[in-house]
């Protein structure tokens, strides 16, 4: 598979402050042609009051590890996010309530 990414991100890193996400522009990327059943990846969801970023919100951001051709679910996190508004209608879609924000 050819990875659809640059290979470096160092001129970016050098205009962040140290710290994790230093680290990350400063690893090495797989090589080109490395399998995607052998990279190691991480899968991130992101659960919104919309699709409008200039108006709607992040509710929660749940992530996994995927190894290889598996997925281990001791690996995945989930976090609520308050945005200190109303979900809406949106909960009719992702089903996080306003409580559930209100008390994490």
């Amino acid at each position: 598979m050819k990875w659809p990414f640059k290979r470096s991100n160092s001129s970016v890193a050098d205009k962040v402050p140290d710290g994790g996400l230093r680290r990350y522009l400063t690893t090495d990327q797989p090589a080109r042609n490395t399998p995607v059943d052998r990279a190691p990846l991480l899968a991130i969801d992101f659960e919104t009051t919309g699709l409008t970023p200039g108006t709607d919100h992040v509710l929660s951001v749940g992530m996994v590890n995927v190894d290889g051709l598996r997925i281990p679910m001791g690996s995945a996190v989930n976090f609520l996010v308050n945005p200190g508004h109303e979900v809406g209608q949106s909960a009719v879609i992702h089903q996080i309530t306003d409580d559930e924000l209100a008390h994490g």
